[in-house]
């Protein structure tokens, strides 16, 4: 599989910039490049990538990291989790937010963004151990503190990493991003706001709570490139449509994009703004189209 320097900034948690810095001083990684001239990364490219990030944080050198990454042999390398099998980390993860172990979670967390990337993560490890999780909520196996002892626990590493990331420079865009106002959940747009600032650009997360007006307040002060809010499907769909229509007619020279699983319900209305689709990596490259554009 081929992948555009967007697509492996999101995979492996390495910034465009960083990784163009890389191939400048050390010659790694060496993607092929398109007719056009545009890098064109393939799975060893990515693997290469997440292994010098890793030696680097360990405290090697990056020349070091970069020598290394590159000589080492593929028999070395572990098999990376792929979405046709059953992924066995769901059950771990699972077993371990049961039994309110969270350094087991950080562990099965770091383990598959080393192997996979923070997006592939969060599609195929997180996102399903939660839904898992609510469902034994819902059947009285656990209760609510064992969920959000979980999310809360994915919620640092995904600060952490923001953290690490440190301020952007040369933003490319700018993105408002808030979820629903009356929304339980924020991790999905936590996460999205994430893989919006591995491909640099500078991104206002407000979170939850936001009421519609300070939205439409903040976003006449910022100017953003994009305004963005996510809902789950614990959101209200009318209420988001209530926003959505305000912000709307409030004439913003900004793009709104809407996204999440509530425009899954079969009860959400047709809420203004474009519509993002349910991959997480899928909207954030429309989200940076937009910023941009």
């Amino acid at each position: 599989m081929q992948y555009s320097i967007k697509a492996a900034a999101m995979a492996t948690g390495v910034s465009e910039g960083r990784l163009r810095t890389w191939e400048r001083r050390y010659g790694i990684p060496q993607p092929n490049r398109s007719a056009s001239g545009h890098r064109k990364f393939n799975d060893d490219d990515l693997y290469v990538i997440r292994r010098m990030a890793a030696l680097i944080d360990s405290g090697m050198g990056a020349a070091e990291a970069a020598d290394a990454a590159s000589n080492e042999s593929g028999d070395e390398r572990p098999e990376p989790v792929t979405p046709q099998r059953a992924n066995p980390l769901v059950d771990l993860f699972v077993q371990k937010a049961h039994d309110l172990d969270e350094g087991w979670m950080v562990r099965i967390v770091r383990d598959s963004v080393f192997s996979s990337g923070w997006a592939p993560t969060m599609e195929r490890v997180v996102f399903p151990s939660l839904r898992r999780l609510a469902q034994d909520w819902g059947e009285a196996r656990i209760s609510m503190a064992h969920n959000r002892y979980a999310m809360e626990t994915v919620r640092t590493l995904l600060s952490a990493e923001l953290v690490k990331l440190g301020p952007v420079e040369d933003a490319r865009g700018t993105v408002l991003l808030a979820a629903a106002e009356d929304d339980e959940y924020d991790l999905a747009a936590l996460a999205l706001s994430l893989l919006l600032r591995l491909v640099e650009l500078k991104v206002y997360f407000v979170g939850r709570s936001v009421s519609c007006q300070c939205l439409i307040e903040t976003a006449r002060q910022l100017n953003p490139s994009a305004l963005v809010i996510v809902g789950t499907r614990r959101a209200s769909p009318g209420r988001l449509n209530r926003c959505a229509r305000a912000i709307v007619a409030s004439r913003l020279s900004t793009p709104l994009l809407v996204g999440g699983s509530i425009l899954t319900r079969r009860d959400a209305p047709q809420i203004p703004g474009v519509h993002l689709p349910q991959s997480l990596v899928a909207s954030a490259e429309r989200i940076q189209q937009a910023a941009e554009g």
